[in-house]
């Protein structure tokens, strides 16, 4: 069958503290430049959702764009 898929690149709260997601988003921000996109893995957790939240707002100034993931998944060619 041909359904979606798409790989997650990293989690970005196996640690549960800011500081440690925010490096993690940092790794993350590197990586689209080098392949034209990249999936981050996180959390419901309340420090991911407000960490997340607050390092979206500087993205545009940075030149990355946030996309939900069906916009980066592949298919699988029908035979």
């Amino acid at each position: 069958i041909a359904l979606p898929w798409a790989v997650g690149e990293t989690t970005v709260d196996d640690s549960m503290s800011r500081e440690a997601i925010d490096r993690r988003l940092a790794e993350l921000e590197g990586a689209p430049r080098r392949a034209g996109r990249v999936i981050g893995l996180g959390n419901f957790y309340v420090v991911t959702i407000g960490t997340i939240a607050w390092w979206a707002t500087g993205l545009e100034d940075k030149g990355i764009a946030l996309a939900p993931v069906s916009a980066v998944t592949f298919r699988k060619p029908r035979r």
